[in-house]
């Protein structure tokens, strides 16, 4: 037996254990492949998957809907098949749109063996992922002439749901591109309110702002936890926190809820009674914040969801109370306790099928968290004109009271003035940081062809008034549509990354001006530019580029560009576009010349 022989057989028998704790492969479907394309650019995988039965040692298939397998910490297994794509490939996705899940393997069957394809869960670092996203992907290779066969293991603490989906990446991208700009803008507009009710808390010094602040703030957690953009965004290297952030933050949002129900509606001097009972409820919502830290996830969920349940019930029987005994700030807490409870209402019965599962069901607790704190911040306003009302009627006493009241009042003045400044001020750096972003390239980095233009105007314009050269160089990325079809679209985005970098470090003076023109091509401004200066600079970045060390796949891939120069010592009679005419000009000689070259074209008036 040759050394080789032994050693792939001692491979293979270290590889057994790993193989054997994967199901057999099943032998017969009855089911029709997934596929993407003919106009579809995804398809939810709710139907036509199969799970294992480890007890029977069968697979069995699964009834219609979103795999839901309860809470349960055992693993399960599913299998589907991915068709064949015909002429037409796609660059197929594997969505799994539940972040909480611990554990998930994917394995494709290759000659009856199941190989490995990847693996994710939130017990592992948001950085270990496939791809990432706030979900977790899996990119699928095509498939050959016959259907691939995938075998998926998941496990996790919490619910065990696994809502499937095939994706055309280019599509998906899409959509989740207009998904984060509703997060970020809803997001963004909650956090100015948290932050605006934590400002009038360190003003006021009232515990009802401070209460709406950790309320707010703690369903904030919970849904960014629940839609997978904590983890990504805010504690990317903590594991732990998001797999009990569910938890704690339903725990966290309860407590505070009391809190703020109880001060908002006066229940201290309106009915103490009640006021106990609400206070009580303030104490469980602490207990299961404590268990939500210690305990294991799956131990002190059940009382935490029993807990976030029967205070939901408490709290609106509280408001209804009080509403019927006259309080006027009650209307509107009980508006809004039942608005968030309908948005939260939404998303549990998509859960279970009940309603279908839309963008609106999905994000029903983001919509009514919004209704929400608008209509407590009416109800902040109106407990706040009560106060005002009854202050007003006691200062009308005495001349001391009334006194008292206006100084009161011009506080409040300074306090609305001082915050206009500061919206004004945010608004105004807003502004700039989004016309930094309207000049920067969003791939690269660099600058963008706008940018360019804008420059190109002002170094011409210099050009010509102090009768001095400018030059610039044109850089082409040789092939690259060549390279794009060989390595991917997304391996393309990193070549143009490295490519601008490049180039970046070769502009070594800080008037040179470096920007994306367009696709695959970049340009240097170069002003003050000899024409020796001219090539030199434009072999320079020829050279950085093709030495540059960019991997796929731990193999070093070269790539090259193509270098045009042009050079003009401006004329009152010549426009910017002379200027992009004589370096474009020797870009074509340079690829016409076999590439990987530098040419130019100048037209520098020599001193006599």
């Amino acid at each position: 037996m040759s050394f080789r022989v032994a050693l792939l057989c001692l491979i293979l028998v270290l590889a057994m254990p790993a193989v054997a704790a994967v199901p057999p492969v099943p032998a017969d479907w009855g089911t029709a492949a997934f596929r993407i394309g003919a106009g579809a650019d995804h398809v939810e995988m709710d139907r036509g998957l199969l799970a294992y039965d480890a007890g029977s040692g069968a697979w069995l298939q699964l009834a219609d809907g979103i795999p839901n397998f309860g809470y349960t910490d055992r693993e399960r297994w599913l299998a589907f098949r991915i068709a064949p794509e015909g002429e037409n490939g796609h660059e197929a996705l594997l969505a799994i749109s539940y972040p909480l899940l611990d554990e998930i393997e994917l394995y494709t069957v290759v000659a009856g063996l199941p190989v490995s394809v990847g693996r994710a869960g939130d017990r592992e670092p948001f950085a270990r992922r496939p791809l990432v996203h706030r979900h977790f992907l899996f990119p699928l290779a095509p498939p050959a002439a016959e259907p691939t066969v995938y075998l998926l293991r998941v496990r996790t603490s919490s619910s065990l749901q696994v809502p499937l989906s095939l994706w055309d990446a280019n599509p998906y991208f899409r959509a989740e591109t207009d998904r984060y700009a509703f997060y970020g803008f809803f997001y963004g507009a909650m956090v100015l309110v948290v932050l605006y009710n934590a400002f009038l808390f360190a003003v006021l010094r009232e515990r009802v702002h401070l209460a709406f602040v950790a309320h707010t703030g703690s369903f904030l957690g919970l849904m960014a936890g629940l839609q997978g953009l904590g983890y990504q965004y805010l504690w990317p290297n903590w594991p732990w926190l998001q797999e009990k952030a569910p938890a704690v933050f339903v725990a966290a949002a309860t407590g505070s809820a009391f809190v703020f129900a109880h001060d908002l509606l006066g229940l201290r001097e309106r009915s103490p009674r009640c006021s106990r009972l609400f206070r009580a409820g303030m104490y469980a919502g602490a207990a299961c914040l404590a268990a939500a830290c210690l305990l294991p996830y799956a131990q002190a969920m059940r009382p935490v969801l029993v807990t976030a349940v029967l205070g939901a019930g408490v709290i609106a029987w509280g408001g209804l109370r009080q509403w019927r005994d006259g309080g006027r700030s009650a209307r509107w807490f009980i508006a809004a306790w039942l608005t968030f409870l309908l948005g939260t209402f939404l998303m549990i019965t998509s859960k279970f099928g009940l309603l279908p599962r839309t963008f609106i069901t999905e994000n029903g607790p983001l919509f009514g968290l919004a209704a929400e704190a608008a209509l407590l911040s009416l109800a902040l306003a109106g407990r706040y004109r009560e106060h005002k009302t009854a202050r007003r009627a006691a200062q009308a006493e005495v001349l001391r009271m009334q006194q008292e009241a206006n100084r009161v009042l011009k506080q409040e003045v300074q306090l609305r003035t001082a915050e206009m400044q500061n919206m004004m001020r945010l608004l105004a750096q807003a502004n700039e940081e989004s016309e930094q972003r309207n000049h920067t390239d969003g791939l690269t980095g660099s600058y963008n062809r706008r940018a360019f233009d804008d420059r190109l105007d002002l170094e011409f314009g210099r050009a010509l008034r102090e009768s001095k050269p400018v030059a610039m160089l044109m850089v082409d990325i040789d092939h690259f549509k060549n390279f794009n079809d060989t390595y991917g679209h997304l391996v393309g985005d990193e070549c143009l990354e490295a490519v601008a970098m490049t180039i970046e470090h070769a502009a070594r003076r800080t008037t040179d001006f470096v920007a994306r023109y367009g696709g695959e091509e970049f340009a240097v401004i170069i002003p003050d530019a000899t024409p020796d200066r001219l090539a030199g600079f434009g072999e320079r970045v020829r050279q950085a580029v093709a030495d540059m060390e960019f991997l796929v796949e731990g193999r070093r891939v070269p790539v090259t560009v193509s270098v045009g120069g042009g050079a003009l010592t401006p004329a009152p009679s010549d426009a910017p576009e002379e200027l992009i005419r004589l370096a474009d000009g020797a870009l074509y000689r340079a690829k016409h010349a076999g590439r990987n070259r530098v040419e130019t074209e100048v037209r520098v008036n020599v001193p006599s």
